[in-house]
């Protein structure tokens, strides 16, 4: 079982799907692998690779190679060596004794234990009830982990010691920060209006993701696939006094936008900090214009959602703000209205119309109306929604409806993003998916995040079928 047979066994637990946790064959697991990891990685099964590799593969316009057989086997040494498939099989990443890099090392169940040790060549291995582990770069005294404990079950589930990783690859993970947040500042640079600060974006992102490293004291991962969903959870332990715990313990305004939510929204993003840019950049695709009065100001909170109907579309941005009711007057001159405001549910609400040609900045696939966007402006308490739609009914179905169904955050609601695959894929001009799923859902993909008290949490949820019909039909329609 040679380097690339290790990594073979890598790549299929990355693929593996979600089984119910063994008890027993956890702790044997546990009792085989380094003591000192650094981080371990438990997969619960390989039967179903085919299953769940073939799926997701599915989601690239690029054919990819076929999976593993349903027989999982490695040839190592000129021999072949066949896996036990229905039972977990895990790896770990820890610090060599001799020092450097960290190292691997795996522990897997095979039908032919003494095969697989002639294959060996004599890498040494430990061996205990069919399962065979070892590390051919570094020889390890194997004894259950720490990090083993409260372990969540998943197709995939790792945990990683931060503090311990900082302490000995701090350069290395500060770099992989960096690269990590130039990534997402690439692709941050193509979707933020250009008149936004993304130099400063981009400064404020790797300071973050820096922070996040220093701060983490442990992190979790679990990934799920079950009925085309696929699920990961991202659970920080952050250390105490840190920008992370501070984060995880604040309270914020976010969940009283709630209640502006259209029905059935195909795009929702809520953000609990730095709001004040975003409100902007929505003031400036609604074509209001620019105003010293309408800078800076703005509370942290941001919501925003865009449902899409036959008639038009419906455009909703609730924040608070200081001086609610002389900034929402302002936005509603800027826009031309005159007439008094009317007051629905205690808000008063004043009413302007939006050109088409003043609407610009929205997407280009979005059906508006020749007449353009009839826009309410409405102030109450400190908060401030703005509703924009084709025939102006908007306001008042929300407003009078009462508060939204509140989310079931399970704790402090940080970030959402939250995509309608199919409503947006119809704005792109890809009809051909437009169906729901066969139990009656839209497909969504989301992203979100949550301050537990003593932690975060991080979730992102994806509807496979749905977005592998999307990336279809766009290839259909190229």
């Amino acid at each position: 079982m040679r380097r690339g047979a290790l990594l073979l066994l890598l790549l299929a637990a990355a693929c593996a799907r979600r089984g119910e946790p063994t008890t027993a064959s956890d702790e044997l697991l546990a009792s085989l692998l380094p003591g000192d990891a650094l981080a371990i990685v438990r997969v619960s099964s390989l039967d179903e690779l085919n299953e769940a590799g073939t799926r997701l593969a599915a989601l690239s316009p690029i054919p990819l190679a076929p999976s593993l057989p349903g027989t999982a086997s490695l040839v190592a040494g000129g021999a072949k060596v066949e896996l036990e498939t229905n039972v977990p099989c895990a790896i770990a990443l820890f610090p060599p004794a001799r020092g450097g890099r960290a190292t691997v090392a795996g522990a897997v169940r095979v039908r032919d234990v003494e095969a697989a040790l002639r294959s060996l060549g004599g890498v040494p291995a430990h061996v205990r009830d069919g399962y065979v582990a070892l590390c051919e770069d570094s020889p390890y005294e194997p004894r259950a982990s720490p990090l083993w404990r409260g372990l969540k079950p998943g197709m995939v589930s790792a945990r990683v010691d931060m503090a311990r990783a900082m302490e000995r690859y701090g350069d290395w993970l500060h770099q992989l920060a960096d690269d990590l947040s130039g990534a997402f500042s690439s692709i941050g640079r193509r979707l933020l209006p250009k008149r936004l600060d993304r130099d400063g974006l981009d400064r404020r992102a790797k300071a973050w993701l820096r922070d996040v490293f220093e701060s983490c004291a442990t992190a979790d991962l679990v990934v799920d696939l079950e009925s085309d969903v696929l699920r990961l959870e991202l659970a920080y332990q952050p250390k105490r006094g840190t920008t992370l715990a501070t984060m995880a313990a604040s309270r914020n305004r976010l969940g009283e936008l709630l209640r502006f939510s259209p029905h059935a929204p195909a795009l929702t993003v809520l953000l609990s900090s730095g709001g004040s840019g975003l409100v902007e950049a929505t003031l400036d695709a609604l074509g209001v214009p620019a105003g010293d009065d309408l800078r800076g100001g703005w509370g942290a909170e941001c919501a925003i959602w865009l449902a899409v109907a036959d008639s038009g579309p419906t455009l909703v941005a609730a924040f608070p703000a200081a001086g609610a009711a002389s900034r929402a007057e302002a936005v509603a001159s800027r826009l031309g209205a005159s007439a008094p405001p009317r007051e629905v549910a205690g808000f008063a609400v004043r009413r302007a119309r939006i050109p088409r040609d003043a609407l610009s900045l929205l997407p280009p696939g979005l059906p508006l109306p020749p007449g353009g966007l009839v826009c309410d402006v409405a102030a109450r308490e400190g908060a401030i929604a703005i509703f924009a739609d084709a025939d102006g009914a908007a306001a008042d179905a929300i407003l009078g409806g009462g508060r939204a169904p509140a989310e079931e955050w399970g704790g402090t609601p940080l970030f959402l993003a939250r995509f309608d695959v199919r409503a947006l894929a119809r704005i792109a001009g890809l009809t051909s998916v437009s169906r729901t799923n066969a139990d009656g859902s839209v497909g969504l993909i989301e992203l979100r995040s949550v301050g537990t008290g003593t932690g975060l949490r991080v979730v992102c949820t994806l509807d496979v079928e749905a977005l592998e019909g999307t990336i279809r039909g766009a290839i259909r329609g190229r």
